[in-house]
């Protein structure tokens, strides 16, 4: 009786997680590798993302490395990774390259998503 009961929950609870999950088509954004608050690098890159329940997860592909971003805003404080190491995220205006608060963020002028570790800080503009 139980083995039934399973058999037939177990398509119910995998259709639930996969609902909720989902992976967006690659595109082209630019990336920013800044040191000592000061721009270091900057370029074209590859942005792979996967949502799922609140979970974040971003790839970047930038001069042949792979800088991978999590976000999860599903416990509080909010938990962010970059390359497996907790992080600070944060805003830069896109054209100056200051640190800005999430308040003062403009319609129509999208910021610089930012990651910052102790040895790393890495911001990622979609072309979208």
């Amino acid at each position: 009786m139980k083995v039934s009961r399973l058999f037939f929950a177990l398509p119910l609870l995998v259709t639930t997680v996969v609902a909720n999950s989902y992976v967006t088509p690659d595109r082209s954004g630019s990336c920013y590798i800044f040191k000592d608050n000061k721009l270091s690098k900057r370029g074209i890159c590859l942005i792979s993302a996967e949502m799922s329940q609140g979970h974040e997860y971003r790839d970047l592909s930038f001069e042949g490395k792979i800088y991978e971003l999590y976000f999860n805003s599903n416990i509080s404080p909010i938990t962010v990774k970059l390359n497996g190491v907790r992080a600070k995220f944060y805003y830069r205006d896109s054209r100056f390259y200051k640190i800005i608060s999430a308040s003062s963020l403009k319609e129509g002028d999208p910021p610089l998503n930012c990651y910052k570790t102790k040895n790393l800080d890495v911001c990622y503009k979609d072309f979208n």
